[in-house]
């Protein structure tokens, strides 16, 4: 006759530890990450931001390029799928609220902002 297979119910099932440490146990057992205050500037857009940013693109852009070359940004981006916001990281909150107060975006297509103290884990 035919062979037919145990269900999922009745079929056990051994699960074998791993011989040597997992990414996650070895995590555990470093060092711990130092820790890094940093400043995230949030900000909220306006509507048709894709649209009504184009005038103002190169100021914003050129100007995160020259904070980030003084050492003075740590990341940013625009929030995707929708772009509705956007986040850019500081190393000190002096330059995020220097950033926020000479961004072109600020005053042409940024609804609300924000800055947060934010700890990063550095590994």
């Amino acid at each position: 006759g035919a062979r037919t297979r145990p269900s999922a119910a009745t079929r056990s099932f051994s699960v074998t530890p791993p011989s040597r440490p997992t990414p996650a146990t070895r995590a555990f057992s470093a060092a711990p990450p130092s820790l890094t205050k940093r400043y995230a500037l949030l900000y909220d857009y306006c509507d048709d931001v894709l649209e009504k940013r184009a005038p103002h693109r190169a100021g914003h852009v050129g100007l995160i390029r020259e904070m980030h070359a003084a050492g003075e940004v740590f990341a940013g981006g625009a929030f995707d799928n929708p772009v509705d916001g956007a986040i850019i990281v500081f190393n000190t909150q002096e330059a995020a609220e220097r950033f926020l107060a000479n961004d072109p975006y600020a005053t042409s297509v940024v609804t609300d902002a924000k800055i947060r103290e934010w700890t990063t884990l550095d590994f």
